[in-house]
């Protein structure tokens, strides 16, 4: 098998975490570059609508965006905190040695990742 990018992402991302468990700053940290550009966006968003409208559809339209923000941020912290509770159970499960190997990790004689030692 010949891993995607995504799929090599994703087993890069569970390699991490296998050698520092996940917490909520790390997990969240990853998509701190994506809540940028959401409050750049938003931020815009709100500075054209209250120069092109007065404040009875200015107030409303960033409280629009402020939901959408607090949206995303409480769907990433639900996702984060899902991963770090079930993270345990899939360490134990996860053939290491074959993420390591879709990875193009070298792995030592006794099966064990040069990282572990």
């Amino acid at each position: 098998m010949h891993p995607t990018n995504l799929q090599r992402k994703a087993l890069g991302q569970y390699r991490a975490y296998h050698d520092n468990a996940p917490t909520l700053g790390n997990v969240l940290g990853r998509a701190s570059r994506r809540y940028l550009a959401l409050l750049i966006v938003a931020l815009v968003t709100v500075i054209f609508i209250t120069l092109e409208s007065d404040w009875s559809t200015a107030l409303p339209g960033a409280a629009l965006l402020g939901g959408l923000i607090a949206g995303v941020a409480l769907r990433d912290f639900g996702n984060a905190r899902i991963l770090i509770k079930i993270w345990p159970a899939l360490v134990q499960v996860m053939d290491w040695q074959q993420i390591d190997r879709l990875l193009g990790q070298p792995n030592q004689p006794d099966g064990t990742h040069p990282d572990d030692l």
